[in-house]
């Protein structure tokens, strides 16, 4: 009972994190931009050349459109590939639990000191050393 909560939680946290940060995502893409940006005409004091070229304030900064497609596509790949490299580090702690490494360094650790806080300094060196270099590609 105990393997089917865990491999239910473990299915489950990727899914519901994908989920909202593809809705926050949607939430937050930017709105579509009027075509005439607002102008402000300048005070009429009289006829000038001044006053038949209305100045134009920029309210908002948005990109042009091509760039635009280009960042969203670099986001979706970044969102991809933290995605992908969630999934290999917990492929990498899973494959350091099956050889039995987390056992052994718990052992080395034991033999080093009998506190207990020394043991778990020990046994989170030695597994930070060793996650790495199990996560090169």
């Amino acid at each position: 009972m105990k393997r089917i909560a865990f491999l239910f939680v473990l299915l489950l946290v990727p899914i519901l994190f994908t989920e909202m940060s593809l809705r926050a995502s949607a939430q937050s893409a930017p709105g579509a931009v009027p075509s005439n940006p607002p102008s402000v005409a300048s005070p009429s004091s009289g006829t000038s050349s001044a006053q038949s070229k209305p100045e134009t304030r920029i309210t908002a900064y948005t990109l042009p459109p091509d760039l635009y497609r280009k960042a969203h596509n670099r986001g979706r790949i970044n969102f991809a590939t933290r995605i992908a490299g969630f999934f290999y580090g917990l492929l990498v702690l899973w494959f350091i639990l099956l050889r039995r490494l987390s056992a052994k360094f718990r052992d080395w650790a034991e033999k080093v000191s009998r506190f207990r806080f020394v043991q778990a300094i020990v046994f989170t060196l030695l597994l930070v050393l060793t996650i790495p270099f199990f996560s090169f590609p």
